[in-house]
């Protein structure tokens, strides 16, 4: 049973991530079933499991569908990330270990050689790209938690776990273009340089760069969205630990 839910899960939601089932589209358990090769007890394990990561919402009565994100969601939720992942990062800067620093260029380092891996391939189009896609959210994901970890804040970091869903981060990275891509590592790349310094101002101004980022790209396909003019340009650090 367990193998046969995780082959459900990961077809459905490689489905989701390519657009061939879109936000607002129900599940069908029947038409799964055909798709995947297996029992409809497994399929509808699997979307429960792909509920718990924000990939499908579950009504009484209604069942299951791709859950469908706004342009003001995107907005409330990117925005609220800015705010409270900046100040974890502000925290993080004069908290942070040399382990947690070794822990986040190691992922960084990890995440530069996926996508690395798959410009040389010239695979954008490919399952593998997808593949390399979700790697890079699991890996980004870790990234952001030792950050959130080492701001000493429990409450804040459940905050920042409840807004950044495994789905949207996964989506987030699915509409990179290879230059957003980078530009999300150059990003990391600045931040553990920041942290590494214990200059506060310039680790929080680089985590809230780096999420309005992620949500211009999250928003341009809705379309209307101007990138916040205070956020984007790139902050250098003044003399001095802050």
């Amino acid at each position: 049973m367990t193998t046969a839910v995780t082959h459900a899960y990961e077809i459905i939601r490689d489905l989701i991530l390519k657009g061939e089932i879109q936000p607002g589209e129900r599940l069908r358990e029947e038409e799964l079933t055909q798709i995947t090769g297996v029992s409809r007890t497994p399929v509808r394990e699997a979307i429960r499991r792909l509920e718990t990561e924000g990939f499908a919402v579950i009504l009484p009565n209604r069942g299951a569908t791709v859950p469908e994100f706004s342009r003001a969601d995107i907005d409330e939720i990117y925005g609220l990330r800015a705010l409270l992942e900046g100040h974890a990062a502000r925290r993080a800067a004069t908290r942070i270990t040399e382990d947690d620093l070794q822990e986040l260029e190691s992922l960084n380092a990890k995440m530069w050689e996926v996508s690395n891996r798959r410009l040389e391939r010239g695979d954008a189009t490919t399952q593998n790209a997808n593949d390399s896609r979700l790697d890079l959210t699991e890996l980004n994901q870790s990234f952001h938690k030792v950050i959130l970890n080492a701001s000493g804040n429990q409450r804040l970091a459940e905050f920042v776990n409840q807004l950044a869903l495994v789905a949207l981060s996964a989506r987030t990275f699915a509409r990179y273009d290879d230059s957003g891509e980078r530009k999300s590592l150059e990003s990391h790349d600045e931040l553990i340089r920041a942290l590494r310094s214990g200059h506060a101002d310039w680790a929080e101004a680089v985590m809230r760069s780096h999420v309005h980022n992620a949500r211009q790209f999250m928003t341009s396909e809705i379309g209307g969205y101007e990138s916040p003019r205070a956020e984007t340009a790139s902050v250098q650090p003044s003399e001095g630990r802050k």
